[in-house]
């Protein structure tokens, strides 16, 4: 459950249809398929894509034509890597929420990390751990890819652009996740947060992360609760730099989706808001515990 209170506290063309049977055969369809292995080749590690949907998770580009990424697109893949050979070795591809799918999402992470000039998720964007589709496995493809899109809302709604992604946060960080406005709110809850410029009234603001313990996903409800709340309001009370006991701002805790955890992304974003009927109007970072500029 994605949490959002209002309260303080993402057809292989095959060429040449001449290929000759072997001698004595008969059986095309063991032809067919040397033929398949023998165009089966990996993705290019640095290559644009625009997916089919308008927003991250759940798709893939896997088939879909390159660009350049000085062109339109939404999607970058920026690494693309052999399989470990005990997974080269599976009958079929690693599930999306296998042990082995969040080791190779935990490994695009640290990829990431390398290429972006901080972590991922500090940052408006949404990273894919990609595995070969049925048809490549079946066709001996043996890759993985690491691939990240520009999100606009925390439904991660996807921004087409121009250029690479490539030190998107690092100096003035133009991607890093900051300030965010309330989409959609309906009985004291928002469907979705977009985000905005600090310096424009807004509802909410990034402040950090944090990673609950454990392997298992917390029921919906009040075990998810007891574990977002106390998370974030640590968190935040860092980013302000005052008592958690004291501070003059609300938490609102975004994370435990089914698939997000499952891939390996548990982590759970954590930001300041406004008090129901006002807005922030600047940032409040490192302002202790004193009275935020609200409007």
């Amino acid at each position: 459950m994605r949490r959002v209170l209002l309260a303080l506290g993402l057809l292989l063309a095959l060429p040449g249809c001449a290929a000759k049977p072997i001698a004595g055969d008969g059986n095309l369809v063991d032809d067919w398929q040397a033929v398949l292995e023998a165009t089966v080749a990996p993705p290019p590690a640095s290559a644009c894509y625009t997916s089919p949907g308008g927003r991250a998770g759940g798709i893939s580009v896997n088939g879909l034509p390159a660009v350049a990424c000085a062109e339109e697109h939404t999607v970058e893949t920026f690494k693309v890597a052999e399989l470990p050979e005990n997974m080269a070795g599976l009958p079929s591809a690693p599930a999306p929420d296998s042990a082995d799918a969040r080791l190779l999402f935990a490994d695009c992470e640290h990829s990431a990390k390398q290429f972006l000039g901080d972590e991922w998720f500090t940052g408006r964007l949404y990273l894919y751990a990609s595995l070969p589709s049925t048809r490549h496995w079946d066709g001996g493809a043996r890759y993985y890819r690491c691939d990240l899109a520009e999100t606009k809302s925390l439904l991660n709604t996807l921004v087409p652009r121009k250029g690479s992604l490539k030190g998107a946060l690092t100096d003035k960080k133009p991607l890093a996740a900051t300030c965010y406005e309330y989409v959609d709110v309906t009985d004291g809850a928002a469907k979705d947060l977009a985000a905005v410029d600090c310096l424009k009234p807004h509802d909410a603001e990034f402040a950090g992360t944090f990673l609950p313990v454990g392997d298992a996903m917390p029921a919906e409800g009040t075990a998810q609760e007891e574990v977002g709340f106390p998370g974030c309001t640590d968190v935040v009370a860092t980013y302000l730099t005052g008592e958690k006991e004291s501070m003059m701002v609300g938490v609102l805790y975004w994370g435990f989706s089914a698939r997000d955890w499952g891939r390996g992304d548990r982590r759970l974003r954590c930001y300041a808001t406004a008090p129901e009927g006002k807005r922030m109007l600047d940032s409040v970072k490192g302002i202790g515990n004193g009275v935020p500029q609200f409007g």
